[in-house]
């Protein structure tokens, strides 16, 4: 067997211990050592001698934690977790990818590419400052970091390639499946036991199956669901209705995106993902126990007995349908168009 030998500073111990306790990562490595998750030289080794590439996804929260370090003067102890997940990610040769937290600061409004640009160079200079230093703030050695230096970056071409297209690619095809759960949740008509049913049961007619949004949709309507999973009220005023609606689609988008990478053969690269919020961290993890279990087992223990059969029905039948307008000639991006309209007609009158 390869070995590789990795020295590693007296500090990552406590370094460990915090992110241990702060519970950000979510991974789909089967079964791994509690121990060696954190473990440097096990990144380091498969890179050397399996070439495996490791990417650190982070969520928006993620990135503002991370830029705080230099935006705040005060420490918080989420900024100094933040700084520790660099501290990781530096000693174990995993590169931060922020992409997807950038485009969700912009949010398809240039009003915050100037703020989006910002928080783009505060990370880099982080990233390239001197690792045992982020440690130092980390473990609350140090206070703050404000003598880093700022790296520079071509504002002009970052900003022309964040704002070259107007969606991310399956954006909006989440996008409405998240109105569609809005829609079944606040359906006085449609009876508590059955919303999960009725949902289901639309995006197998209307749109499309979708394992991040099942696995939401089973917590949602489910047994006992979290806090703070319906971040959209219909009294509130209209923009924060849409800030709702926006905030719930990112989170799903994250999950989303992080399965087609997983389940991507030609991806030659393996993704870890960051983030503070308790919702997208439970449904992530959830969602890789399903793939990984083949079957729906895994979410049925938050359904009634009724709820699960019915879920079972909907999708061990969905090829037997020939009501799905899904890989028909009417599968098309103006009725994901339509479907969108539809919806956001009545939740934003």
């Amino acid at each position: 067997m390869n070995q590789l030998l990795a020295a590693l500073p007296g500090y990552y111990d406590a370094i460990v211990e915090d992110l241990a306790r702060a519970d950000w990562l979510v991974h789909n490595f089967r079964k791994p050592n509690p121990e060696g998750l954190y473990n440097p030289a096990n990144y380091l080794h498969n890179r050397e001698f399996d070439e495996t590439e490791y990417r650190a996804l982070i969520d928006l929260n993620v990135l503002q934690f991370i830029v705080n370090c230099l935006k705040k003067g005060k420490p918080h102890q989420n900024y100094r977790t933040a700084c520790a997940l660099l501290v990781f990610c530096r000693l174990s040769d995993i590169q931060i990818e922020p992409a997807l937290a950038v485009y969700e600061r912009i949010n398809y409004n240039a009003e915050n590419l100037e703020e989006a640009l910002t928080e783009v160079q505060l990370l880099r200079s982080l990233d390239n400052a001197d690792v045992d230093y982020l440690a130092q703030y980390a473990l609350g050695v140090v206070d703050n970091l404000l003598d880093i230096d700022r790296v520079h970056v071509e504002r002009e071409s970052l900003a022309a390639g964040l704002t070259q297209y107007r969606r991310l690619t399956h954006w909006d095809s989440v996008y409405l499946l998240v109105l569609g759960a809005i829609s079944v949740y606040w359906d006085a008509h449609i009876p508590q036991n059955r919303k999960l049913e009725n949902y289901v049961e639309w995006m197998l007619r209307e749109y499309r199956l979708s394992l991040p949004c099942v696995v939401y949709a089973v917590r949602l309507f489910g047994q006992n669901p979290m806090p703070k999973m319906m971040k959209f009220r219909p009294d509130r005023p209209e923009h924060l209705r849409r800030i709702a609606v926006f905030n719930m689609t990112w989170d799903l988008f994250h999950v989303d995106h992080y399965f087609k990478i997983w389940t991507n053969p030609q991806e030659k690269w393996e993704a870890l993902f960051f983030t503070h919020d308790r919702v997208l961290k439970s449904v992530m993890r959830l969602a890789i126990s399903v793939q990984y279990a083949g079957t729906l087992d895994p979410v049925l223990q938050y359904l009634s007995e009724r709820q699960a059969a019915a879920l079972r029905s909907l999708i061990d039948t969905r090829s037997e349908r020939t009501d799905r307008v899904y890989g028909t000639d009417a599968w098309t991006p103006e009725h994901r168009s339509r479907g969108i309209a539809a919806i956001e007609a009545a939740l934003f009158q």
